[in-house]
């Protein structure tokens, strides 16, 4: 049920296109290999092929090199007192990858968030617990003003 779902959806090449152009090319290269800025400055050469294979991997056909990543430690605090406690993990994906999910969240952020109750602070972008916290009070304000 979820792959016929998954196949109503096509990535159009505009869409890639686009989403190729947003690369982060300050980044270190990824895995694959494959720098970023060459994505981006690539991009109009690059969106008709990674249109095809964004739109297999939605019909359940996905590159081999997608399903695997690279994890590395990285230093919390330089140097790390612990290697147990001094160290956190970064997975480093392929480049195409990453443009492939920031399309398909961006189709599920269009759907999710008129779901989504304006109070679920964790769940929406530019909120955080500041924001709960200052929703929450006031409301508390609002409820010792009543009473």
């Amino acid at each position: 049920m979820v792959k016929e779902k998954l196949a109503s959806f096509c990535v159009a090449a505009e869409e890639a296109e686009q989403a190729l152009r947003r690369v982060t090319s300050g980044n270190a290269m990824e895995p694959d290999n494959i720098s970023a800025w060459v994505v981006k400055e690539v991009a109009p050469l690059l969106a008709p092929a990674a249109t095809e294979i964004f739109n297999s991997s939605l019909r359940g056909v996905v590159p081999i090199e997608w399903k695997s990543d690279l994890v590395i430690p990285l230093h919390r605090k330089h140097p790390p007192k612990a290697i147990e406690t001094g160290l956190r993990t970064v997975s480093l994906t392929p480049i195409l990858s990453k443009v492939h999910e920031y399309i398909g969240w961006g189709w599920i952020d269009d759907k999710v968030l008129a779901a989504i109750d304006s109070n679920q602070f964790g769940a929406l972008k530019g909120t955080d617990t500041m924001d709960a916290l200052c929703c929450t009070t006031g409301t508390l304000h609002l409820i010792v003003q009543v009473l």
